[in-house]
């Protein structure tokens, strides 16, 4: 009588705390995915109410590792109200708790287990920053809030990464003076061949704290044109105005010649050549040119265009036209606008733009007949 007491005790206790843990965790995983729909109605880009998390590519749902956790906590909770599942635990808590030793230093497998899974999930936290912060190098323009909230993205990463490594060494009981053996075998190894890993792992965090360049940011890389993605540990990400991705080591980035468009306000300086043939009244070309520049939107007033001759060419008078474009994404559009003005003006008032030609004369050698 007693003992199926107990068992029906038992049995009930583990069954209510069980359902009452299953419907929470259910409750839990809804409101996730409801909170989640809910936002990607809302919210079609990135805000900043939300830290300009990109809900596109967090989804609709919770993520599925999300509810293998859940079942395995739910298994453990539940297991615990049971004897069996304690005897079937035990060796295991045994062996991951027995005390092992390598030369002078002791350790335990719950120890090396702790360090590894508290390093790893600060990892897997600072992966997911990244994952779920939004890319304003694309979707924004540089100076926004989006793109000066990206520009702590990597020093928030370090932070965590560099926070859950102490955390780990000081959970798992490893003293820190043993770190000096770690640290003189990775001075071996940089000075065998991690100098550019290294190298590389600096300037990210040179470029992290100077911020000579932004994500968002309009640069210009070994005559290649684009935008600035993104920017990790090791390398960054330019997005190229043709649509690619081009991968820059940090030490490269910062080592070659680096052009940031986008410090200048993203106003580009643009020198045209136009020639005109020679007779051609300067003053009155000169003046067309300058027209065909002013009273263009993408062309800024400050400072002013202008129209200087330059030289005599072989076959024409050169000027040089000089203005500066507002938006250098519009500078081509712009040029095209300033060239198509100018052959409209140039046509109007009978001004030729000379092109280079050559005469040649062919000469007949007399006949033998002739020479008779």
């Amino acid at each position: 009588m007693i003992g199926r007491y107990n068992l029906s005790k038992t049995l009930m206790v583990g069954g209510y705390v069980g359902l009452v843990i299953a419907i929470l965790f259910l409750w839990a995983v809804r409101m996730i995915d409801e909170a989640l729909r809910l936002a990607n109605s809302v919210y079609k880009s990135p805000d900043k109410k939300l830290f300009y998390v990109n809900f596109d590519k967090l989804g609709n749902r919770a993520p599925t590792f999300l509810y293998v956790l859940l079942c395995l906590g739910w298994i453990i909770l539940v297991g615990r109200n049971y004897f069996e599942f304690r005897q079937v635990i035990s060796p295991f808590n045994f062996y991951i708790n027995e005390t092992r030793s390598i030369g002078d230093y002791d350790f335990t497998i719950r120890d090396l287990l702790l360090f590894v899974g508290i390093g790893g999930s600060s990892v897997l936290l600072s992966r997911i920053v990244s994952f779920f912060a939004t890319e304003p190098g694309v979707q924004g323009q540089a100076g926004t809030a989006a793109s000066i909230a990206a520009n702590w993205l990597l020093l928030i990463r370090i932070i965590i990464i560099t926070a859950g490594v102490l955390l780990a060494f000081a959970a798992s009981g490893i003293a820190l003076d043993r770190l000096t053996i770690i640290i003189g075998a990775l001075g071996v190894g940089i000075g065998l061949g991690l100098q550019s890993l290294v190298s590389n792992l600096v300037s990210g965090l040179i470029i992290a704290f100077e911020r000579p360049v932004s994500v968002g940011d309009q640069v210009e890389v070994n005559g290649k044109f684009g935008t600035m993605k993104s920017v990790g540990f090791r390398s960054s990400v330019i997005s190229l105005s043709d649509g690619a991705c081009m991968i820059v080591p940090n030490g490269d980035l910062l080592s070659q010649h680096l052009i940031n468009w986008t410090m200048g306000k993203s106003k580009r300086r643009q020198v045209l050549k136009v020639g005109v043939a020679y007779g051609t009244d300067l003053p009155t070309a000169k003046q067309l040119l300058l027209e065909s520049v002013t009273g263009n939107d993408g062309i800024a007033s400050r400072p002013q265009p202008t129209v200087v001759a330059k030289e005599f060419a072989a076959y024409s008078i050169d000027f040089e036209v000089s203005f500066w474009v507002r938006n250098m994404d519009q500078s081509a559009v712009v040029l095209d606008q300033v060239l198509n003005r100018i052959d409209s003006l140039f046509r109007q008032h009978n001004i030729v733009i000379p092109f280079q030609h050559q005469d040649v004369t062919v000469t007949m050698a007399p006949r033998a007949e002739d020479k008779k």
